[in-house]
């Protein structure tokens, strides 16, 4: 099944390297978040991490975390910024997703939930962003990713909706998306 969605994943050097995902879904203006549960705390929702594997590249070493631990695939997308802990220094990209997988290898053990972000700007938005960073992991990394696609929201939202309107015209349209 395609799910035209957007992900915006976190991608870190080797030395000490993480990489993470957030998915995020736009329609008709509204952003959703798809986050996985930690597998030992299933009530904290938290970013899909692991390290960078020696053969890969930051970008599919996110593609190949984004499958396991959210259980979704797609095309990596522009670089939205930076966040660093006291491990690793990350530098997040969005990718669009075309896939949301019924079933995935950390499927398990983690619970995949969409949180409503809102219209960005409209009422009640803000509301929709606060429930959704409550059941964040307090990690400030976490927290540091979740800011930079807060201050991105309303232009992540554009880009969702161009890439999602695209994919509903057809195949033929997608692919322009994708060389545009």
């Amino acid at each position: 099944m395609q799910v035209p969605a957007s992900c915006v994943p976190r991608v870190a050097a080797r030395s000490g390297a993480t990489q993470g995902t957030l998915a995020a879904r736009a329609q008709a203006g509204t952003v959703r978040t798809a986050q996985p549960s930690h597998p030992r705390h299933p009530d904290v929702f938290t970013f899909p991490a692991g390290s960078i594997e020696r053969t890969e590249s930051p970008a599919v070493a996110a593609s190949r975390e984004t499958l396991e631990e959210a259980g979704v695939t797609g095309r990596l997308g522009r670089r939205l910024g930076e966040v660093a802990d006291g491990k690793a220094h990350t530098t997040m990209y969005v990718l669009h997703v075309e896939e949301e997988h019924a079933q995935w290898q950390e499927g398990h053990e983690r619970e995949r939930q969409w949180f409503d972000l809102g219209v960005p700007g409209r009422p009640g938005s803000e509301q929709a962003v606060q429930r959704a960073l409550d059941t964040l992991s307090a990690k400030s990394s976490t927290r540091g990713i979740f800011e930079q696609l807060q201050a991105q929201l309303v232009e992540l939202a554009q880009e969702c909706e161009h890439f999602e309107q695209k994919w509903a015209a057809g195949p033929k349209a997608g692919a322009r998306a994708a060389r545009s």
